[in-house]
Parts: structure tokens; C-alpha cells; sequence
């Protein structure tokens, strides 16, 4: 065959399968030219997810009568500059190869009206084919409706998927837009049904909460972060806040939603020792820079972009993130978990136990049962208060002894036998996390403070205590080493032993120092002496383990960190130890001024509060 010219719709048809793929990526154009043409009001209707409707109404400029043929012509536009230089765009848009995509594949309807014209002008094309044109009644602005797509290329049609699917992207696409303008309200209708209607004017924050979820706004740390000529805002959900996906992330470069493979993965490493494996955080970041240190031109969709200096973005991003993180202390993710909140039961619906439980046996009236010499944390200042022991350990009465119990005063009071004095209820508001009042299962430290009742999960915050104890003896050099009185010998199978072999340097920078015991062994002379007495063989074990799992994929850092978690897991206090009212507010207190404290090292929260008011709701009092 011999070469020769392709028609024009066959040009624009073959162009129409870059930058309209599904009714997702032609609700986008249509959406990014209203942004575009300076409108402060853009409305969006679909039907059946588009496949059936697409209409998108603004209030912007519009474009003038002579120029709406050109419009519909393939690399016709207005956001170029004269000199053509790309990298200074700052529209979306600029190809010129989204309308008459569009018209080459479905019935484009087109109407326009600019502020000096007196009457707006109207044109249709039905898959590349002017139909006809006239004058149209609209107020200013443009009107686009897209009615039939791919009907008449099958091959294209039957590949997409069902109404419910198409509908859920091009929401998606729509919540990702509004996000970049909170300037412009956003309205938009499924079917009939209004699904949101956002008002102009609103913050960057509270717009993003709006969009993906209202709890975020409570939930999250603000970021702004400016170097040199880059500047980083949005909004990042705190380690406890997050999800099983990464679906609620929006990234933005110079307003324009991305997803870039750079950005994703700095998200994942300002947060990889904040969360377990499988959890993602929520967050919407928006990232401005000079055009000419990006490149928008890498694909017809606009969907990615290049860095001229990736490492700088990456370094961006990442230390924002940390910086903002750092800065939220011990908050975690409040109030409690609604469900675990609906399954506290009145005392009217509940039924009296007369015999006791495992869980019964298993609270413990609070009082210390460790010497002053192995304490592990140091009270900062004296405390007089008592625990309340909210179960004491005794047989059970039968029901016909229950008050016959009682009248011989043979339960132990159900309040504090000491008098609170007006000192000490003041003192409450220096602390947010209050003052310890006892401890549940030997696992929970519950505290009060003057606005509600905290609970502690014991094991978890200390964990966390301790890793960023070692981080920061780490990075100034002052891990000390606690020799042991006799080496303790692990067996390991030989790969094991191998790989933890090639690591002795670095866990010697940690602090425990070991060297190979034959083929199946290592031997441990000496831990970090901040762990105090931990279980050496358990740690070995599961430190060669986080080696096999991690070692070939992870940078130096984040192999640190997996190790240093794994050590503080084992050197912290135990669920199921007892501690006393100085080691319950020492630990309160260094929760207090400790980063990151408001989750464990995989993502859980450390604390919950019950406020008042939630209080006041469990036995009915709102």
C-alpha cells in the first residue's frame, strides 16, 4: 500500500483515543476549559455516569461567535503565550485537542455567550459532522453537552464499564478539581440527584474536608512548607487517621491533579514509620513551583508530570510532612471509634453478673508492685494521689447476698477515699492528658482531665516513647550499651545467622553488640541499655526477620527505623505489669512532649478520650 494522508475525522477519531478514554477523562476537559475561562460558578450534570450526558455550565468569559468554529478544530487555543513557550502555561488546558476529540466521538452541543455580545451562538456536531449552528438564549458563559458517546464505535462502547463504575471516576475527577479552586463553587447532579454543591470562597481546608471526609478537618495537620522558589500547603490526616487504600490521596502540581509515581512514594516515606504495612493516610497536598522546573507536556491527558530536580521535591515533601507531623505531638485521631462507643451499655439494659469472669480476675486493683530501682520512668514531680481499684479481685455473693453485702459494708468504696483538693483539680488543666487515676487489666491507664476521661494503652505509647528515645540517641550519637553478665546464645538457622551477620556494624551503632556463635547461632554480649531488661532471644528472632523481609527493598534509613521499632517493641513496658501512680504520670507527661505519641510504631492510636459530653450520652444526661 502506498502512503497517503489520513482524513480528518479518522485524525481526529485516532486522537480521541489518547485524550478520551471514558466519560471520566471528557468530563475533565470540559471542566478544566470552564476553570480556565475564569468562572466562579461551574455546574455538572451527568446521566447514567456519563455514558448517556455529560453537561458542564460556567459563568466564565465565554468565547466569542467568529471563534467557535476554530474552537472545534484540532490544536486551536487561546492558553498558549505568543512565544509558544509551554513551560510558562499556567491554564490546564493548552493542546487544543480536547472539543474536537470529544466531537469526533459523541453529539457535541456547544453554546456561548461573552459579557459584550447581545445574544449567545449555538453549534452541534454529531461525530465530527457539523449539524447546524444559530443563536442561543444562555446568560454569559458556555454550556457543553456531550449526549451519545462512543455510539457509533461499538469496539469502544462495549469496553466500558457499568453506569455505577463511570460514575465513581468521574465524581472522583470532579472532587480532584474542586479541591485545586476553592475560589469556585462546584455543583454537581447524578440522574437527577444533587450529590454536592460546593459555595466559592471557602478555605483550602475546609473545602478539602468537605470533599473527602468531615472528620479530616479535626483530624489532621495543616502543611505549608516553602524552599527556595517551591511552596508545599494542604492538609495531612494524622498516622491514626487513615485507611485500607490510598484512594484519598490528591496530589497537585502548580493546580493541576496529578498522579505521579514521585509523589506518592515521598507520601509513603514521610509516613512508612507511622503506619502499619497495609495503611494509607489521608491527605490532599498541593505543590507550586516555576514551570520552568516541570514538565506538563509528558502525555495528552496531563495527568503527569517530570521534575527538573526530583530529589528536591522528594526532600520537599518528605520534610514538610515530618516537620507538620512532629509538630501535632500526642494528638491522635478523636473522638473514639463510633462503633466501639455503641457497645458501652446503660445500666438499665444491662444484667447483673453474680458470678465473676476470666475478665473480672483479670483487673487488678492498682498499686505498685515494682522497687524503686526498676522503675522505668522518673516521675517528674511528686504526686499524692491514689489509684481507685475499679474491681478488686474477692469470691462472688450470690444474688440474695448482694445487699446484705453492701449493708455490711463489705465492697470497697466506689469513689476516692481521698478528698480532691482545689489544687489538684486545677493542676488537671496543665496536662492535656491529665492525671493517671488507675489502670485496667494492668494494660489501660486511665487518666482524668478537665475536660473528660483518657485511656492509655500502656504498651503501645511506651513503645513509641521508646523508639523516638533511640532515634534521637541515634542521630546525636549517644546510644550507650548495656553489657550482659552472661552472653545469651540464639539459635537461628544459618541464612538467618548470615544475614544478621552482615548487619553487626549496624546494630552496633544501635547499641547491642553480637558476633556469630558457630553456624546456627548468634551471640549477644551486650543491648541498648535504654531497653532495660528485654527479651534478647525474642528480639534477635524477630530482628533477623525484619532483615529477611526488608533487606533487599528498603533504604538505609528505613531498614533503621523497622529495627529500631522491632527493639523498642521489646524494650517497652508490657501489657499485664502493674505500675504505679508516679510511672503512670511520668509516662503521661513524657507523652505529652514526645512527637509522633499519639500512635504506636505500626499506626494505632495511644490514647482515646471520652469527653463529657460523650459521658453525659452513655447514661443519658444529653
Amino acid at each position: 500500500m502506498s502512503i497517503r494522508r489520513l482524513p480528518e475525522d479518522v485524525i481526529n477519531r485516532i486522537a480521541a483515543g489518547e485524550v478520551v478514554e471514558r466519560p471520566a477523562s471528557a468530563l475533565k476537559e470540559l471542566v478544566e476549559n470552564a476553570i480556565d475561562a475564569q468562572s466562579t460558578r461551574i455546574a455538572i450534570r451527568l446521566i447514567k455516569g456519563g455514558l448517556d450526558g455529560i453537561e458542564v455550565i460556567d459563568n466564565g468569559i465565554g468565547i466569542p461567535m467568529d471563534e467557535m468554529r476554530l474552537a472545534l478544530e484540532r490544536h486551536a487555543t487561546s492558553k498558549l503565550p505568543e512565544n509558544d513557550a509551554i513551560e510558562a502555561v499556567t491554564t490546564l488546558g493548552f493542546r487544543g485537542e480536547a472539543l474536537p476529540s470529544i466531537a469526533s466521538v459523541a453529539r457535541l452541543t456547544l453554546e456561548s455567550r461573552t459579557s459584550k455580545s447581545d445574544s449567545g451562538w449555538q453549534i452541534i456536531v454529531d461525530n465530527g459532522q457539523f449539524e447546524k449552528e444559530g443563536i442561543a438564549a444562555l446568560p454569559k458563559g458556555t454550556k457543553i453537552k456531550v449526549d451519545s458517546l462512543f455510539s457509533r464505535i461499538p469496539a469502544r462502547r462495549k469496553f466500558m464499564r457499568s453506569a455505577k463504575s463511570e460514575y465513581m471516576a468521574c465524581h472522583d475527577i470532579v472532587r480532584r478539581l474542586a479541591m485545586t479552586r476553592p475560589d469556585i463553587g462546584f455543583s454537581l447532579e447524578h440522574d437527577g440527584r444533587r450529590v454536592f454543591s460546593l459555595n466559592a470562597g471557602e478555605t483550602r481546608q475546609r473545602r478539602v474536608a468537605a470533599l473527602i471526609d468531615r472528620t479530616l478537618k479535626d483530624n489532621s495537620v495543616p502543611i505549608e512548607y516553602q524552599r527556595d522558589q517551591m511552596y508545599l500547603e494542604g492538609v495531612a490526616s494524622l498516622p491514626t487517621f487513615h485507611r485500607g487504600l490510598a484512594d484519598h490521596q490528591y496530589l497537585f502540581v502548580n493546580g493541576r491533579p496529578v498522579k505521579d509515581r514521585l509523589l506518592i512514594g515521598s507520601v509513603r516515606a514521610a509516613y512508612h514509620d507511622l503506619l502499619a504495612k497495609d495503611r494509607h493516610p489521608v491527605l490532599a497536598l498541593f505543590l507550586t513551583l516555576p514551570g520552568s522546573d516541570v514538565d506538563i507536556n509528558v502525555h495528552p491527558a496531563k495527568g503527569e508530570v517530570r521534575f527538573r530536580d526530583a530529589n528536591a521535591v522528594r526532600s520537599l515533601i518528605v520534610g514538610a510532612l515530618r516537620e507538620s507531623l512532629d509538630l501535632s505531638g500526642f494528638r491522635s485521631a478523636q473522638p473514639a471509634d463510633v462503633q466501639a462507643m455503641g457497645k458501652w451499655q446503660k445500666s438499665s439494659e444491662a444484667s447483673i453478673e453474680t458470678t465473676s469472669s476470666p475478665k473480672e480476675d483479670a483487673l487488678h486493683e492498682s498499686k505498685s508492685s515494682v522497687s524503686d530501682s526498676s522503675l522505668l520512668f522518673k516521675a517528674k514531680s511528686p504526686d499524692a494521689v491514689r489509684p481507685h481499684s475499679f474491681s478488686a479481685k474477692r469470691p462472688s455473693p450470690s444474688t440474695s447476698d448482694l445487699w446484705s453485702a453492701a449493708a455490711q459494708s463489705s465492697l470497697p468504696p466506689m469513689g476516692r477515699n481521698t478528698t480532691t483538693s482545689p489544687s489538684e483539680t486545677s493542676e488537671q488543666t496543665d496536662f492535656p492528658l491529665g492525671l493517671a487515676r488507675g489502670q485496667i487489666a494492668a494494660t489501660y491507664i486511665v487518666a482524668e482531665s478537665r475536660d473528660g476521661l483518657v485511656i492509655v494503652d500502656q504498651h503501645a505509647a511506651h513503645e513509641r516513647l521508646v523508639m523516638e528515645r533511640m532515634r534521637r540517641a541515634l542521630e546525636n550519637g549517644q546510644v550507650t550499651s548495656q553489657r550482659l553478665l552472661m552472653p545469651e546464645v540464639v539459635e537461628m538457622d544459618e541464612v538467618s545467622c548470615d544475614l544478621f551477620e552482615q548487619r553487626q556494624d549496624e546494630f552496633a551503632a544501635l547499641g547491642l553488640e553480637t558476633e556469630r556463635f558457630g553456624h546456627e547461632a548468634i551471640l549477644v554480649r551486650a543491648t541498648p541499655a535504654m531497653l532495660g531488661n528485654c527479651a534478647v532471644k525474642a528480639m534477635i528472632k524477630d530482628l533477623a526477620g525484619e532483615i529477611t523481609a526488608y533487606d533487599q527493598s528498603l533504604l538505609l534509613k528505613e531498614k533503621f527505623d523497622h529495627i529500631v521499632a522491632t527493639m523498642a517493641c521489646h524494650g517497652s513496658v508490657r501489657a499485664g505489669r502493674l505500675l504505679s501512680v508516679a510511672e503512670m504520670n511520668a509516662l503521661l507527661r513524657e507523652m505529652e512532649i514526645t512527637p509522633h505519641s499519639g500512635q504506636c510504631n505500626h499506626g494505632r492510636p495511644t490514647w482515646v478520650k471520652l469527653g463529657h459530653k460523650d459521658i453525659e450520652k452513655l447514661f443519658g444526661r444529653s
